[in-house]
């Protein structure tokens, strides 16, 4: 798992691979972006500014919950799939690439 994590002081976020100790909210930064995964999770629910990406999963079943916590999904035909490997064999990854780029700044100026 990868996630981009930025603190005040950063002005490009840094790559971290993993869990920070997992429910201390001192060891998360300003902001989180991360996949539909723990890290996601974790992060609302502490109250970090969180961005969660959805691919196959579907968002309004597993969303993280917290009080400044966004989600980005594109509504594909073949999403939510709800499994780890992707079985579109014409168009890989559809929900992913099917998001656009701006999507992610726009949620997190929302925040």
């Amino acid at each position: 798992m990868t996630a981009f994590i930025c603190s005040p002081t950063h002005s490009v976020p840094p790559i971290w691979h993993g869990f920070p100790a997992a429910g201390n909210a001192s060891a998360f930064p300003a902001w989180t972006l991360a996949t539909d995964s723990g890290l996601g999770h974790i992060a609302a629910n502490l109250g970090v500014r969180t961005i969660s990406i959805f691919g196959s999963g579907d968002p309004v079943v597993t969303r993280p919950l917290g009080p400044r916590a966004a989600v980005i999904s594109e509504p594909v035909h073949c999403s939510p799939f709800l499994k780890n490997v992707c079985r579109n064999r014409d168009e890989p990854l559809l929900c992913l690439h099917a998001i656009p780029d701006h999507a992610v700044w726009e949620a997190y100026h929302a925040l």
